[in-house]
């Protein structure tokens, strides 16, 4: 019995199970790590400098669960980079989360001249950002839109980390670009306040750099392994104070400061995946058995006609392997589309969802391996 009568032994709704079953668990696998991949790297898109990708950056944080958590201490920053040649600017910068009539926003609060360095905002509405200014506020065009505010008008901002509000006067509504214009701008000192941090706190300090050389050296300074940021332009130094000494750390993202907070590595992230898809897998046990019993009359037929158990288990696994492969194919492209016309919403920040194949790569693999064992567990010869 030849290709086409073993093609003939399977039937269509053998076929269409398994393809659905496959797709439906590769396509929740793969929306999972899209939406958890966004949530993490929302909290890069607050650090980034995206209007500086010319200049060579470290970005000194806390050794925090999130930036709006962080705590640096100026002083500490100001002696690490004492005496370095290359230092353009350091940037002192209060992130932190407020809320206006019960909605969650970013509040950011910095130096007027360093805001106007980092992002070069243009004034659509209102007043430029004026560091005395200790009643007022300046929010992102998006921002203003949302909350239904203009200028002139006056909101009442709460805090989670202190019990007196703050009553803001709108001065002006800026254009300055992703995030910025999804965020609440105050001046460095109303920052503090609002955040309960003294003078000599920050959330985020920013050094620029003027050149590799000096970049790499701030690195030695720091005790950096040189190989490690040679090729990159950023770097996240975290500063974990344990008594009077300070403990540095180097990460290339914030989510990587995240999972190293919480006590696992980045790559805990692609373990529970792995994880998640061998639980799910393990319901394609059920799949494997059906893809045989569901064609057993044809199989039957087929076995008493002289065709090995063998050869129809092959061609069987080789069905199962080819369904598997074609419904990750199909998830994966539905899921890209999916996320090319959904977004998140994160503190009024717009969050799109997106998927590289080097996160997902492995999720054939538990599937299929499942779903072989299963089809394998059936004895045709005996039925």
């Amino acid at each position: 019995m030849g290709l086409a009568s073993l093609i003939k032994i399977v039937r269509p709704r053998a076929i269409a199970l398994t393809l659905a079953t496959l797709f439906t668990i590769y396509l929740l696998l793969t929306l999972f790590t899209g939406l958890v991949t966004a949530v993490y790297s929302f909290y890069d898109s607050i650090v980034s400098v995206s209007a500086l990708q010319d200049k060579f950056v470290f970005i000194v944080s806390s050794y925090a669960l999130s930036p709006f958590t962080s705590v640096v201490s100026v002083n500490s920053v100001e002696n690490a980079v004492k005496g370095l040649h290359g230092v353009e600017k350091t940037v002192y910068e209060v992130i932190t989360i407020g809320y206006i009539d019960g909605r969650a926003v970013v509040v950011r609060a910095l130096n007027s001249s360093a805001f106007k360095e980092l992002t070069g905002y243009s004034v659509i509405d209102g007043s430029e950002i004026d560091d005395n200014c200790f009643y007022c506020a300046w929010l992102g065009y998006n921002l203003a839109k949302k909350l239904g505010v203009s200028v002139g008008n006056r909101i009442t901002l709460y805090s989670p980390f202190t019990s007196t509000p703050f009553i803001l006067r709108v001065s002006g509504v800026i254009s300055a670009g992703k995030p910025y214009d999804n965020e609440l701008i105050i001046p460095l000192g109303v920052g503090q306040a609002f955040r309960g941090l003294s003078r000599s706190q920050v959330s985020i300090a920013v050094v620029l750099l003027s050149s590799r050389q000096s970049y790499l050296e701030l690195a030695k300074r720091f005790e950096v392994d040189v190989e490690k940021v040679s090729l990159a332009e950023r770097v996240i130094l975290s500063l974990r104070y344990v008594g009077r000494r300070v403990e540095l750390r180097t990460y290339n993202d914030f989510s990587s400061m995240l999972f190293s907070r919480l006590g696992l590595p980045k790559e805990t992230l692609m373990l529970i995946l792995v994880s998640i898809s061998i639980i799910l897998s393990l319901g394609l046990y059920i799949v494997g058995q059906a893809l045989v019993t569901l064609n057993m009359t044809n199989i039957l037929i087929a076995y008493e006609l002289g065709v090995p158990v063998k050869k129809t288990k092959v061609f069987l696994a080789l069905v199962a392997i080819l369904c598997s492969l074609a419904s990750y194919a199909m998830a994966l492209a539905l899921a890209k589309v999916l996320f090319s016309l959904v977004s998140i919403e994160l503190l009024e920040h717009e969050v799109k969802l997106s998927i590289a194949e080097k996160d997902v790569w492995f999720l054939p693999v538990p599937a299929s391996l499942f779903t072989l064992i299963g089809l394998a567990m059936v004895r045709i010869d005996e039925q």
